[in-house]
Order: structure tokens, then sequence, then C-alpha cells
């Protein structure tokens, strides 16, 4: 569209506006340091970017690096300090693993709310054990709460023992079940057991026998085992010896001992063949 007249005697006017409506001084002081910001987060930014690329190329002396640069440009990057953590914590592109720097990395995170770096530094505090498993426990609860699947389990895991809470088989059941409903399978082998023994839920076989399976059929060699029991045992399920033995022999190949004796057990019944 054209310009109309008074389009140009607006423009003409702005042109001619007097220094009173130019930027203050201290105005200008705020700009200037905005976009100074604006540069250092993007220089920031950079260097993670090309952190993560050397990360997932296992170039981790090169990550270690550029993860530190983001850090000198922005002191509050969280996704920098989670990844320095696990390069400490892992002993990778550093002369040692050191799970006291790993922890301080992952703090300075967590504090941001970073449900990962959360997660890592309760497993620090639990691996610490004594008086930190309280602290475990809270930053757990921070990262479960954020839908951090392993802090789910974690927490579970504690409450089921004991540490750093009192013992609760019922809010370690319903822990499990978040992390298990996700098809975490650990979690769901773990559920599995509350439903065996009745702990923190009614006791029931089926459930049982159902959690067990789902992480069976994930490759989870207890779970194999366990779901081979029950079959022999016909508890949440028909007897079936021949079914039993199949979930026996696959838990047995991937070390499982007791796996092995359960089938020497069988054949030497005479229940299997061979």
């Amino acid at each position: 569209m054209k310009s109309t007249n008074n389009d140009v005697s607006r423009q003409r006017e702005l042109v001619r506006a007097p220094s009173s409506a130019l930027l203050r001084p201290e105005v200008d002081e705020v700009v200037r340091r905005g976009l100074e910001d604006i540069a250092v987060a993007s220089e920031a930014k950079h260097f993670f970017s090309l952190g993560i690329t050397a990360w997932n190329s296992h170039r981790y002396t090169e990550a270690v690096d550029l993860f530190q640069r983001c850090i000198a440009c922005d002191s509050f990057h969280a996704d920098a300090h989670f990844y320095l953590g696990l390069c400490y914590y892992r002993g990778v592109g550093v002369p040692a693993s050191d799970s006291v720097q790993a922890a301080k990395c992952w703090r300075k995170a967590a504090e941001q709310g970073h449900a990962q770096a959360q997660n890592n530094l309760g497993r620090v505090c639990e691996e610490t054990g004594g008086d930190r498993y309280a602290e475990a426990i809270s930053w757990y609860a921070k990262a479960a709460e954020q839908g951090c699947l392993l802090a789910q389990f974690n927490l579970g895991v504690l409450y089921e023992l004991g540490r750093g809470v009192s013992q609760d088989y019922e809010m370690a059941a319903a822990w499990y079940r978040k992390a298990a409903d996700r098809g975490y399978a650990v979690a769901q082998y773990n559920l599995g057991g509350m439903f065996r023994l009745g702990r923190g839920v009614r006791q029931n076989y089926s459930e049982a026998a159902a959690w067990y399976r789902k992480a069976a059929e994930q490759g989870l060699a207890a779970a194999q085992y366990n779901l081979g029991a029950l079959c022999t045992l016909g508890q949440g399920m028909s007897r079936d010896l021949a079914q039993a033995a199949i979930w026996f022999r696959r838990a047995a190949a991937l070390g499982d001992e007791l796996a092995q004796e359960a089938l020497e057990t069988l054949t030497g019944q005479g229940a299997l063949e061979g």
C-alpha cells in the first residue's frame, strides 16, 4: 500500500522529535546489558550443543571441556551441570571417577529443579548411606513428583527397606506401581513381589504373576525365574511344569543360578525329558 501524505507527515514528525524523546542513558545501559546477556546465552547454548554432540560421539574429554565452557558463560545452565556431573561420576573425560565432584555438579542443577539431577544426587546420598538416606529421600521425592521414572522406583525401594524414612510397604507399592505402569521392568518385578508376599497390598498371586510376566517379557532374569516358580507351584495360574521350564531356561541363559538349579531339579524328578 502506498503511503499517504499523512503517513509521510507522521514519519517526518518522528524524525524531528525532540531529544527528550530519545532513550535516557540509564535505559541505554539496560538495553546494552540485555544484548550482552543475549549474546552470552547464545554462546552458552552453542557450547552446550557442541558438548552434547561430543558426548553422543563418546568424545568425552572434548565434551567435558565444552560443558565447562558453557558453564563459564552461564553458571546456571542446569543441563551442562547435569552432563558434567555424569562425566565425573562415570569417570569419562576426567582423570578418574569422582562422586563428590559429580554431586556438586548435580546439586547446582537439582536446586534449579532439574529432575534427573535430583534423582542422581539422591543416588549419591543413598550410596553414602547413614544420615544421608533422609536427604536421598528428599531429592528422590522432588524428582518423582516431576515424573522421573527412576526416582519413583528408587523412592519405592527406600520406603520398602525403611531407609531415611519409616518402613512403609503401602508407599513402596504405590511408587513401584507408578514406575511399573510406565514399563520399568525392575519396578514391575518388585511390585510382583509385593503382591506375592502381600506387602502394602492384598496378597494376590494372579497379580504377582501378571507383573512378573511383564518384567520377564522384557528379559529380566529374576522375573523369569519367579514366574517359573509360580508355574511350578500353580500359584496365580494353572500348574504347568513345561511352561515353568521355559521360563527357567530363559533365566538360566541369562546366568540366573537359581533357575539353573530349578531346571536340574525338575529334570531329576523326571518332570522333564533329558
